[in-house]
Formats: structure tokens, sequence, C-alpha cells
């Protein structure tokens, strides 16, 4: 607040830099994870998991909102 020559207090307003929301969407990055699994212990399942970390690894490096925080398996 600024003081003015009456004692009487004034408000200045300061204006808002252009900014445009969706500009700040842009930059930030959503973390995502993936779950791969497989429930029995047969080559075939073992090839579903490869294949299901690929798939999910790919997915995500694709979108550019997205960024791979991690990939947890359970085997």
């Amino acid at each position: 607040m600024e003081q003015s020559l009456q004692g009487v207090k004034t408000v200045r307003k300061i204006a808002q830099t252009k900014s445009d929301e969706t500009d700040q969407h842009k930059y930030r990055q959503l973390r995502v994870a993936a779950y791969c699994r497989v429930s029995t212990d047969s080559d075939e399942q073992e090839m579903s998991f490869e294949a299901q970390v690929e798939y999910y690894t790919d997915k995500i490096m694709r979108n550019p909102q997205w960024r791979l925080a991690g990939i947890f398996a359970e085997m």
C-alpha cells in the first residue's frame, strides 16, 4: 500500500504479467508409473511381462505431458 498526501491509504494494482494458463500446463508433466505382473512361472508369461514393460514404457514416453516415474513389477 502507498501513503497518499492526505494520509489516506491507497492501493496500487500491479498488472499481471502475460501468462496463459495453457502455457503453464505445457511445462508441467504428470509423473506416471506402470504396474506390470504375471501370474505364473511359464515362459509364455515371461514374454507377456516383457511385452507389458515395453508397451507401457513406450506409451508413457510418447506422451509429452507425462514423465516416466518407474515400472513396478510383480512376478
